[in-house]
């Protein structure tokens, strides 16, 4: 009875052991596969720069611009950064390069990221900040910070703006490659395995027409952000503290923007305070035409030359 208990129970030390050896085993394997998977996605992200998200990428690893366009995806699809390098190039003289960084869905806490990482590469002369009229109002649009994530253990700016902004529990799961790119990976690859010119300098050419629209008047209400007033006022501190040139912009929109609204009018005292040159084009009429317009959102390739083109005209009489 002793001899057979005793067999039992070195059975189950046995089972055990292996059960330990084989957990230990899956997770020196998980490990080894985060870590490597970690190395090459770096790898890819750090050397494309013409796949959709490229304008953090660039900001964070390759910023050499003079000009840098700051936005969401409004300022990817409506500033085109030939067209203003051109201009201003051909009237002054220069040489100035640009590039467009604009993303989808993105305010304050990312482009405040931008700039600080902007500042450690190589400061630009001049930075145009392309802001939707309710870019101050609301709160923070944290699904857009997920773009962010695959760089929080290599960028300081960008572990600062998400320590700030997301859960514990996701600045745990920060630590795992697998969680900080889950959601770029199949994007990274495809961009890295057939490269394309879709984004030739971050710009994002859009076809098409919005032949069928109502322009609506809208009422925001919304109160201002407090935090996203906070990371505006921030983001024109870099650029005077290291005498960047910063203009503010409104793109137009295929709906009535409310002017009224504490948003638009913190966005305009702030610009007063801080004297920096404001472009309202929201509601210009020479561009807010269906045929101009990819949606009503964002122009298409022939409302972004015109718009690009009255962008440049106005930067050089404050140059």
């Amino acid at each position: 009875m002793e001899d057979s208990l005793y067999i039992s129970n070195s059975n189950m030390k046995k089972s055990s052991t292996k059960i330990l050896i084989c957990f230990i085993t899956i997770l020196l394997c998980l490990y080894c596969f985060d870590c490597i998977l970690g190395y090459v996605m770096r790898y890819i992200s750090q050397r494309n720069l013409e796949k959709e998200h490229c304008g953090l990428n660039y900001c964070l690893n390759a910023a050499t611009a003079d000009i840098i366009i700051l936005g969401s995806s409004s300022a990817r699809a409506n500033y085109i950064p030939q067209l203003i390098g051109d201009s201003i190039n051909s009237h002054l003289g220069t040489k100035y390069s640009v590039y467009n960084t604009g993303n989808t869905y993105q305010d304050f806490p990312y482009f405040y990221c931008e700039m600080k990482s902007l500042m450690d590469r190589k400061i630009p002369k001049i930075v145009i900040l392309d802001l939707q009229p309710w870019t101050l109002s609301g709160p923070t649009n944290m699904s857009a910070l997920k773009f962010m994530r695959p760089y929080y253990n290599t960028n300081s700016h960008v572990k600062e703006v998400l320590d700030d902004n997301e859960t514990f529990l996701h600045r745990v799961l920060m630590n795992f490659e697998m969680y900080k790119y889950n959601e770029e990976f199949f994007d990274l690859l495809s961009s890295y395995l057939y490269p394309t010119t879709k984004y030739p300098m971050g710009f994002w050419a859009l076809d098409g027409e919005e032949k069928d629209y109502e322009i609506i008047p809208e009422n925001d209400n919304r109160e201002v952000n407090p935090l996203s007033k906070q990371e505006f006022e921030k983001t024109i501190q870099i650029a005077h503290n290291n005498n960047v040139k910063l203009f503010v912009s409104i793109s137009p929109y295929l709906r009535y923007i409310d002017r009224n609204s504490p948003a638009y009018k913190e966005i305009v005292n702030m610009c007063k305070k801080y004297n920096i040159p404001f472009f309202d084009y929201s509601n210009d009429l020479e561009l807010v035409k269906g045929e101009l317009f990819h949606d009503t959102m964002h122009l298409n390739k022939k409302g972004a030359t015109i718009l690009t083109k009255k962008v440049s005209s106005e930067l050089l009489k404050s140059l």
